[in-house]
């Protein structure tokens, strides 16, 4: 049996300065989108790495002992979270891991504005839906490049623990792969620091998998689930 867990990185200071606009305070939101559109450098918050953390001892918990592979998006948040989860193998990096393009929003002529970003936030878990920009992707865009991944690294780890650090939109690529369910993820929402647990029986040559699957958030309260869905 394969025992994956795929770990969204915790907050980042764009998922900050989005939390805190949803609460009414659109300032850092909009001095963000004006002057830090490089998102492979958006770092975590304190609070992130606070979170990661809180994961990195629970993944020790639940198995007993350290992974025996970690791979990682090269993107700064997720290379934090990564050595925020304080596992002992150095994390491999796999650009396929990467999050989905939001696209070049500064080449409409128009200023995107914090409110417009929001709005588009609320679409963002659709898997077919795309920022209305140029080399703007979908989750959905994400999946041929996950697989690849998953027949490339995973297929054939038989009673390995494997860790993945990663990012929302290629977390739910990632499960509609494992899954087979490519039409529609069924998770839509996925906390920051959050681990996609999976026992995998086994991955065919297209890295469909058969096994178990849960949802877990380690570092709330009451986070960890332990419902099991069984899929494949």
């Amino acid at each position: 049996m394969l025992e994956l867990i795929v770990v969204r990185h915790g907050e980042s200071i764009r998922n900050y300065a989005s939390k805190i606009a949803h609460q009414g305070d659109l300032t850092l939101l909009d001095t963000q989108l004006k002057e830090d559109d490089y998102e492979p450098g958006w770092s975590l918050t304190e609070l992130g790495q606070e979170q990661a953390e809180k994961t990195g001892k629970w993944i020790e918990e639940v198995w007993g002992s350290q992974p025996d592979i970690v791979f990682a998006s090269p993107y700064r948040r997720t290379l934090q979270t990564a050595r925020c989860l304080n596992l002992k193998p150095i994390a491999l990096q796999d650009w396929r891991l990467r999050e989905r393009r939001w696209g070049d929003y500064t080449a409409v002529g128009e200023p995107y504005t914090a409110e417009q970003y929001l709005e588009d936030l609320r679409h963002a878990g659709e898997p077919n839906w795309r920022p209305p920009f140029p080399g703007a992707e979908a989750v959905q865009d994400l999946i041929p490049q996950v697989r690849e991944f998953v027949v490339d690294n995973l297929t054939n780890l038989d009673d390995k623990k494997v860790v993945l650090v990663t990012h929302g939109g290629a977390m739910k690529a990632l499960q509609s792969v494992i899954e087979g369910s490519v039409d529609d993820p069924t998770q839509t929402s996925v906390p920051n620091s959050s681990a996609l647990r999976f026992r995998l029986n086994s991955l065919d040559d297209e890295g469909k998998g058969n096994g178990d699957v849960d949802l877990e958030t380690p570092w709330m309260p009451d986070g960890g689930h332990g419902h099991w869905q069984h899929f494949g």
